[in-house]
């Protein structure tokens, strides 16, 4: 009884004292290991981890990610519940112009988990027909660009134009993305694109056949 009664009252001293009471509580903290970021001089204190209960230390995150506090270092310490604040590095993600669109972002920064709203213009789309792009850990989702809207609007035969004729035989319809070429008649010079194109249903603009006899009076004109 008595031999029992002096191990407690040295396990209280002790306690009281604060010596032993990383030992009675056998609680330690391993090395954090953090996700696009780091210990403020790591290599220098790696090896004496598992550290006890009110270590702190300082932690930095890698180019293009930020602490929750946005700061550069950011204060840890060791606590029972394990490091806190927790240690953790969010992506940025800076948002440009728009290529054939617009967005309120551009120019602005966003953290990971944000979103970014997007409006193309008239005849163009973002992939799959999406109408934002989300920062994460890779970057935006999708890219901040607007392309061409695919059209599956077939267009009828091309346009006539007077002193000329397209150098293929007509048919009655042309699927989008097809395309023919002009010529004109002897004694004509073809002014314009000689190549039209079926986009959305619709032929580009077609060129012009023009005398030579007009032309030359221009170029004359001009030259006076």
């Amino acid at each position: 009884m008595l031999l029992l009664l002096s191990a407690v009252l040295i396990l209280w001293a002790s306690c009281a004292s604060g010596q032993g009471y990383y030992f009675f509580q056998g609680r330690t903290c391993d090395f954090p290991d953090i996700k696009h970021g780091k210990i403020y001089d790591e290599n220098s204190y790696k090896d004496t981890f598992p550290v006890p209960i009110g270590r702190h230390f300082y932690y930095a995150c890698d180019h293009s990610f930020v602490s929750s506090s946005q700061s550069f270092w950011n204060p840890i310490t060791c606590t029972e519940e394990g490091w806190l604040p927790t240690p953790k590095c969010r992506r940025q993600c800076f948002f440009p112009w728009v290529e054939n669109g617009q967005s309120a972002s551009s120019g602005q920064t966003h953290l990971e988990g944000e979103a970014a709203w997007i409006v193309c213009n008239a005849g163009y789309s973002l992939p799959d027909n999406q109408r934002s792009t989300t920062c994460t850990e890779g970057g935006w989702s999708i890219p901040p660009k607007c392309s061409p809207t695919y059209s599956s609007e077939k267009c009828g035969p091309p346009p006539p134009i007077d002193n000329g004729d397209i150098t293929s035989f007509p048919m009655q319809e042309y699927s989008p993305g097809s395309s023919v070429e002009y010529q004109c008649q002897s004694l004509y010079v073809l002014e314009g694109p000689k190549k039209i194109t079926c986009e959305r249903g619709e032929w580009s603009e077609p060129p012009k056949c023009l005398g030579k006899y007009f032309n030359t009076s221009q170029l004359l004109g001009k030259a006076v």
